[in-house]
């Protein structure tokens, strides 16, 4: 045991009161420098103190980071979630994808989603607009949310697929031809794509991924986490039955 191991905490207590300006002004100044100086030799001959200390305070904000991200993704697994249904409505597990018509990995992972929903006839799979490469993406997840008025289940997924299969830039035009060869009322198109109601769900899931610390797609949210990236198929088919087991992505 290392001599004096009481002493550790109980400076950095002092250190940490010090800081307090309501306590500090109790202290004497006399007090107050002298605890200052023994304090400080301490830490000037300790460092070591400082970089647990650190660590310490970074493994309990990673903890609380986690907590909060787990409790988002219950929340948002749980309720209604704007986007494109593929799958089981009513599947016992809910996997998201936030996604963006221009990220090539998105368009690399849709083979995954396919062969994945396919394969697990339980799982509800909600793909996410998360337009954040560009203007063209949110032109696009404008025309795609307002063409999920009109479009339903088969038909609004077949309308997704050929949109982010297209080469090049992604972006209103592109989107509009989509929607038009789905059958779409183009008029009524128009009109809710200058909606603030389909403005406002492009928003809302725009400030849940950022609560969801979402900064690239595609990312995949599902029991307890977040994945982030291009997994592949067997690593979702993995996560789900991990989710089943025990409701976390890794049990």
């Amino acid at each position: 045991m290392r001599a004096f191991g009481w002493l550790r905490p109980a400076l950095l207590a002092g250190a940490l009161a010090l800081t307090t300006p309501a306590v500090a002004a109790e202290i004497p100044a006399e007090q107050r420098s002298q605890i200052e100086g023994v304090v400080r030799d301490y830490l000037v001959n300790n460092p070591e103190v400082l970089k647990e200390a650190l660590a310490a305070l970074e493994a309990h904000q990673e903890t609380q980071e986690r907590a909060a991200v787990a409790q988002a993704v219950k929340e948002m697994t749980a309720g209604d979630i704007p986007g494109i249904v593929v799958g089981n409505p009513d599947g016992d597990i809910t996997l998201v994808e936030f996604f963006d018509y221009n990220c090539g990995y998105c368009k690399r992972a849709l083979g995954d989603i396919e062969a994945l929903v396919k394969a697990d006839s339980r799982l509800r799979f909600v793909l996410v607009d998360f337009p954040i490469l560009r203007q063209e993406s949110v032109d696009a997840a404008l025309v795609s949310i307002a063409a999920s008025k009109q479009l339903q289940g088969d038909k609004l997924f077949r309308f997704h697929a050929d949109l982010l299969s297209q080469q090049g830039v992604v972006g209103k035009p592109q989107a509009l031809a989509a929607a038009k060869a789905s059958g779409v009322d183009m008029a009524q198109l128009e009109r809710d794509i200058a909606s603030d109601a389909v403005r406002q769900v492009l928003a809302g899931t725009l400030e849940t991924g950022e609560k969801l610390g979402i900064s690239g797609t595609p990312s995949f949210v599902v029991g307890d986490g977040v994945l982030p990236g291009a997994v592949g198929v067997d690593t979702l088919k993995t996560v789900v039955a991990s989710v089943r087991q025990c409701g976390k992505v890794t049990c």
